[in-house]
């Protein structure tokens, strides 16, 4: 029998994650996250070991770590698929966390707390860029080798196309007062994944 997850840790990491994008992760305490949840601080021990437990949770159940577990899972299974199938799912499951209030407040987070922390810095970079890099340079090695074109470059397919995808977070999510419409973004997208896909000739 498939055992349920415990609602008071999801209390405890959302209303954590509302303070640690207001305050900081340093300007938040473990007493002020047990006062928002309603618990004593004893029963937060109960669950994380300490803040930056709290805060591990957060990046890996919710933030890069766990789109990169679904990235995993998905380049497992490219037999068959086109280029264009994959590229279209993929941003569809990238709009589903840019759309998601709580994925701002996660990268609203990180953006300040990695001034302040090295380890937050260092996986950021590692989780949120070298990871996701590989996993389309790997991506596209595989498609590449399906079709002869000796000038294609794995990485450098890999990097056009995070660097698309910041900057379509970056000027319609994080600096936008409110996001557009779904199809607005979605018709950027397909127009990329065309272009793309014409140039790998696939």
């Amino acid at each position: 029998m498939k055992t349920e997850p415990c609602p008071t840790r999801k209390i405890i990491l959302d209303k954590a994650l509302g303070l640690f994008a207001e305050k900081g992760f340093h300007g938040t305490s473990i007493r002020e996250i047990s006062s928002t949840v309603g618990i004593t601080k004893s029963s937060i021990y109960s669950h994380f070991l300490n803040k930056e437990k709290i805060l591990e949770a957060l990046l890996t159940e919710s933030g890069p770590g766990a789109m990169n577990q679904q990235f995993c899972e998905r380049w497992k299974n490219l037999e068959g698929k086109p280029l264009s199938t994959v590229l279209n799912e993929v941003f569809q499951e990238l709009m589903e966390r840019w759309y998601d209030p709580n994925d701002h407040k996660i990268l609203n987070m990180v953006i300040i707390e990695q001034f302040k922390n090295k380890n937050i810095r260092d996986y950021l970079n590692q989780e949120l860029f070298l990871q996701e890099r590989n996993h389309f340079a790997g991506m596209f090695e595989y498609y590449a080798a399906k079709n002869i074109n000796p000038d294609l470059d794995p990485v450098e397919l890999a990097e056009e196309l995070l660097s698309f995808a910041v900057w379509i977070r970056a000027e319609f999510f994080i600096f936008a007062e409110t996001p557009p419409p779904r199809d607005f973004i979605e018709k950027k997208v397909s127009r990329k994944i065309e272009r793309l896909c014409r140039y790998m000739e696939l």
